[in-house]
């Protein structure tokens, strides 16, 4: 069976990588992306977060997840609770771009949206992640 393709336009789209989040309706500051890798017409993976993210989560924000073809997943570390957003657990739903700039350089671009849980609670989120394939 083919792999989808997404398509690929000629100067759309980011000429860098970066991770854009909102939760709950608010923008979270996520200045730091530990990892970013991409395949045009495949997927992405990305681990990212904010400058004041303590690492069980009970200052700031981290934010990974890995998205390929059709199923993809999202693992966000806040207010000291691990919430999860993938098939079967909350809702994820989302899109793939890929782009190409004029001077040759390549983006896979995916736009989230959905609701993680932890427990019975949930948390919505908007998400657009931008990696470059070979990126960091």
């Amino acid at each position: 069976m083919p792999v989808p393709r997404a398509d690929a336009t000629s100067t759309d789209g980011s000429k860098a990588e970066e991770v854009e989040m909102e939760m709950d309706g608010s923008p979270v500051a996520i200045t730091r992306i530990n990892e970013c890798a991409a395949t045009p017409g495949r997927g992405l993976g990305f681990s990212a977060m904010t400058d004041d993210h303590v690492g069980d989560g009970s200052t700031g924000v981290r934010v990974g997840g890995g998205f390929e073809n059709k199923k993809g997943q999202l693992l966000i570390t806040y207010q000291s609770k691990k919430w999860v957003a993938k098939e079967g657990v909350g809702y994820l739903s989302f899109n793939q771009i890929d782009t190409r700039t004029g001077d040759g350089r390549s983006f896979v671009t995916v736009k989230a949206t959905g609701k993680a849980v932890a427990g019975t609670e949930e948390l919505p989120f908007s998400l657009v992640v931008t990696c470059e394939p070979g990126g960091t």
